[in-house]
This record gives structure tokens, sequence and C-alpha cells, in this order.
């Protein structure tokens, strides 16, 4: 009786492991909670050094980093995270990461420059991938927008939206039309790199320094496209959103959609030396 009492018992504890929706709906559950720290943290004094790749981080990035660790470690055993503190890290070592089940993705504070200059233009990015024959695919995600209201996530195979205020949620739906009040959302170092020609696009471009928003916003139709090359922790949370509702990243030297993503498909180490293909979401 007891032997199986235990394996009833742990078959639960398995099924809710890995039951991607009860995943999802804990990460909006959390992010919701931890808004309020977030605020008060963003209505407080920082403490600001600079990383080695000459980015700013704060002791409110290191902070919220370890509660979300330590939370989503909980919710999902032996996996594995990417973030902030993984900056310094060796390609053998991100390969080794990647070399597991699950891989969280996660960005305290994107953009950590508008956060600490009270700027509301920053989340929290939470993204969750799993390992495939082909590479990693994004299975949850969720960006919360603490100082604009709003957290925008997966659930069930689709996107939502929730208004932090009412607690409103909103399912989310295929992106509009490109029409002449459609904007494109570029990275802060864009305009070093690349001409952009008004000639191929009506389209305005828009720069908000937070990349996971970039995303985030593309998928949902508040922008018609988006470019980045980034650390993946800093647009992860928008992968699945992005995912569910058919927007795909399309790399940019040849324009073939990215269903599966590994450790070669990011920057790696400091984002100033790096040259190779950047990513296009349409």
């Amino acid at each position: 009786m007891v032997k199986i009492v235990t394996f009833i018992y742990e078959f639960i504890n398995k099924y809710r492991m890995h039951n991607i929706n009860l995943i999802e709906a804990s990460i909006v559950d959390y992010l919701l909670e931890l808004s309020l720290e977030v605020m008060r943290r963003f209505r407080g004094t920082h403490k600001i050094t600079q990383k080695s790749d000459n980015s700013l981080v704060t002791d409110s990035d290191r902070n919220i980093e370890t509660l979300l660790k330590n939370q989503f470690a909980n919710l999902l055993p032996n996996s594995y995270f990417l973030g902030e503190e993984n900056s310094d890290m060796t390609p053998d070592q991100y390969r080794k990461i990647f070399e597991n089940e699950y891989v969280w993705a996660i960005d305290p504070i994107d953009d950590t420059a508008n956060f600490a200059n009270g700027n509301p233009f920053f989340a929290v990015s939470v993204g969750l991938l799993k390992k495939d024959n082909d590479g990693h695919t994004p299975v949850a995600g969720a960006v919360l927008f603490p100082a604009l209201n709003e957290i925008i996530y997966t659930k069930d195979g689709k996107s939502y939206s929730i208004q932090l205020s009412s607690r409103e949620e909103t399912e989310l739906q295929t992106p509009r039309n490109e029409s002449e009040k459609s904007t494109v959302m570029l990275t802060d170092s864009f305009y070093k790199k690349y001409d952009f020609n008004h000639q191929v696009t009506n389209a305005q471009p828009r720069q908000v320094g937070c990349t996971v928003a970039n995303i985030a916003y593309t998928a949902i139709g508040r922008s018609i496209g988006t470019m980045t090359a980034a650390h993946l922790w800093d647009f992860a949370g928008g992968l699945a959103i992005a995912h569910n509702l058919g927007v795909n990243m399309r790399r940019y030297s040849d324009g073939a959609v990215k269903d599966f993503f590994g450790v070669d498909d990011f920057i790696i180490g400091n984002p100033k030396k790096m040259e190779n293909e950047r990513n296009v979401y349409s």
C-alpha cells in the first residue's frame, strides 16, 4: 500500500512539473505578485555598477534575478538558468547549459538604464525553452511592464495581456497589417550599423531601449517588425508570445524562419565585439 501511494505521489509531482499550462499560470501569478516589489525599487534609489560588457546593472537587477531563480527552481526542479549572472560565461559553459531539457532565460530588468533613470519603459522578462531534436523551442513566456500597468504572457497555446490595476485579461489577436501609422521597433545600436531605408516601408522607426518590448509589441501588433542582436535572456520572454500569434523570428542573412534555438543563435560575451548575423521578427 505504501509503495502504491508513493508511486501516485511521484506521478502527480512529475505531471505537475512538466505540465506547461500549470507552469505558465505559475509564472504569471508570481510576476503579478512581484510587480509591487519591482515598483518599490523603481521609486527608490539605485546602486549602479558596470558589467564586463560595459552595460549597467543595479542592485535591483541582482536581487530580483535571485527572487526569480528561487521561485522557478522550485517550480521546475533540475531546470537551468541563463541571466545577468551568466554574462561572463564562456561559449563552452553556455553549451553545457543547453544540453539540459529545460532552460529558463530571465532578465530581471530590461532596460536597466531606463529603470535607473526613472523611465517607465522597462520590463521583467521570463522565458522557458524545452529541448527537442533540433534544439530548444520556446514553450512559455511572460513580459511584465510594471510601470506601464501591463503583463503580456502565454497560456494554453495563446497569448494574453492583463492590466495590473484591474486584473482584466484580454486574449491577443493576430497582428494588424502595415499602414501609414505603423512603426518598426529598433535597437539603440541599429543606426550605428545600418541605414534605415524609408522607401522599403512606410513604418516609422521607434527606439524604446527595451529589447523584449520590441519583440512583444511586434508580436501583438503594436509594431510591424523589429531587428535585434542580444543575449538570450534579453528577449526570451517574448519568444513563445510571438510564436503563439504566428509571428516568426527570421535570420537576417537569408530570411529563414527560426523555430528552434541553440546557443549559437544568440550573442555570447561582449555584444560590442560581436558582428555576426542579426535576427528579425516579422
